[in-house]
């Protein structure tokens, strides 16, 4: 396995040397590219002091690579929409920590892989840190693993000429909680969010595997996340170092139709270096069996529409749409945004759009912090709570080069707009709650239902 034996400037601790995925530093640290700036003066009410982020770190400092806590879900409080948008954060600082055991938390033994779809059923590996045999797929669909939910399964490549590849992970508080509920040993009508709820499901843990949860209070997360291959990004203008980094196993794809109308699956997997895009954060706090919903990009994928802010003048700013570049899901003279050019509705193979071929395409963030009303007191309060926790974060921590488009909960409340690009590239007019509603389990988390025990 090629091991990474430096982070940007410098030295990786031996600890993480075998790690199964690296924080890749960049010496450049910055919060975004001059394209993707965030204003300075918004004011929505959101901004907080650096010792309140200091506070979310084991070490009690804002430390570069620095192991952050989770939110505490079980005693989660709403008294605004910051509270919400500052847990969504807090746990990515989080799931992105280096792990004691290698790699990254939500590659620990704390979560379970989630397995692509095979008849309908789905089925949970515990991680093992330092192994790379975990299998990515195409961005998953409700239906096939294969392909984007909506408009035809569509299939998305970046400008360095990668396909879009997903994982998806739970916790253990989540792994036990639906196998508890799923074989009867408890009675379930909703995601656990009480004291009560969660001792029934570390009861389970303990008294059937001897298994102790490290962080019981953050309750049901699930984890879905897209990567890119990282060969060819520096061609494409774009630093590899500015990425949180893994190594998985991908769909290896034959490309040589010289027509470029149809790629055809390989009989086996390839092992590639992948670099974190998109992650979706979903999670079940006190007040909210519902689970909230949080995304978050790479500030380089692509640019982004216009949108207005409120300043701390108390006025209106607007925001012109973003140029720039150079784009990982765009050109940097880009246009027409987010049309589709293949899909897999033939799956495992993906072919090309009549009167297409199989190339990257432009896309561009329509909905630039998730208001589908572009209110511009919620993109004050988004904007505020990235330069509060990604903006304050120690120089050359790549965390600072991912952003929080937004947050939602309540079946709509906050970000009712809520997209991210790798994964709802052609859905941006919609929200989590779009699909993700109803009664639950089948409702509110739709990989649940089909999800098997961990025993019988």
């Amino acid at each position: 396995m090629d091991i990474h034996n430096h982070i940007g400037c410098r030295p990786i601790p031996r600890q993480f040397g075998a790690a199964l995925a690296v924080l890749a530093l960049t010496c450049l640290g910055e919060v975004a590219s001059a394209a993707q700036a965030l204003p300075d003066d918004a004011e929505g009410g959101c901004r907080f002091e650096s010792a309140e982020l200091a506070g979310w770190f084991e070490a009690g400092a804002v430390t570069l690579n620095g192991a952050a806590k989770p939110a505490d879900s079980l005693n989660f409080s709403d008294n605004s929409h910051c509270d919400f948008h500052k847990w969504a954060a807090r746990m990515f600082l989080w799931l992105t920590s280096p792990a004691s055991g290698g790699g990254m938390t939500f590659q620990s033994r704390d979560f379970y892989a989630v397995s692509p779809p095979a008849n309908g059923k789905r089925t949970l590996t515990r991680n093992d840190p330092g192994k790379t045999d975990i299998l990515f797929t195409l961005r998953p669909s409700k239906t096939l693993e294969t392909g984007m939910p909506g408009m035809g399964h569509g299939v998305l490549m970046a400008q360095n000429r990668s396909l879009v590849y997903a994982g998806s992970f739970v916790n253990n508080v989540f792994a036990y909680f639906l196998t508890g509920a799923k074989t009867g040993r408890f009675n379930a009508t909703r995601f656990p969010i009480s004291q009560p709820e969660l001792k029934q499901i570390s009861d389970l843990a303990m008294q059937h595997d001897g298994i102790t949860f490290p962080h019981p209070e953050a309750l049901a997360l699930e984890v879905k996340s897209t990567w890119v291959d990282t060969t060819g990004l520096g061609a494409a203008g774009l630093d590899p170092n500015k990425y949180i980094r893994m190594t998985a196993m991908i769909p290896d794809y034959d490309s040589s139709d010289p027509t470029e109308q149809r790629w055809t699956l390989k009989s086996k997997p390839a092992q590639a270096e992948l670099a974190l895009v998109g992650m979706h954060v979903v999670g079940s706090a006190f007040g909210n069996s519902d689970m909230i919903w949080a995304t978050f990009e790479h500030v380089d994928n692509t640019p982004i529409g216009s949108y207005a802010y409120k300043s701390t003048s108390g006025g209106r700013i607007d925001v012109p749409p973003s140029t720039g570049g150079p784009w990982l899901f765009s050109r940097s003279n880009p246009g027409p945004f987010n049309e589709m050019r293949m899909h897999a509705r033939n799956a495992p193979d993906i072919q090309a759009e009549a009167g297409k071929t199989i190339a990257p395409s432009d896309t561009r963030r329509d909905v630039p912090w998730g208001s589908s009303t572009n209110d511009p007191a919620h993109n004050a309060r988004v904007i505020e709570i990235n330069r509060g926790t990604m903006g304050m974060l120690a120089k050359g921590d790549v965390r600072r080069n991912y952003l929080l488009i937004g947050s939602t909960w309540h079946l709509g409340v906050g970000s009712n707009q809520l997209a991210n690009t790798t994964m709802e590239t052609y859905e941006q007019t919609k929200n989590c709650f779009r699909c993700h509603h109803g009664d639950f389990p089948d409702g509110t988390s739709i990989m649940y239902k089909a999800i098997q025990p961990l025993f019988p």
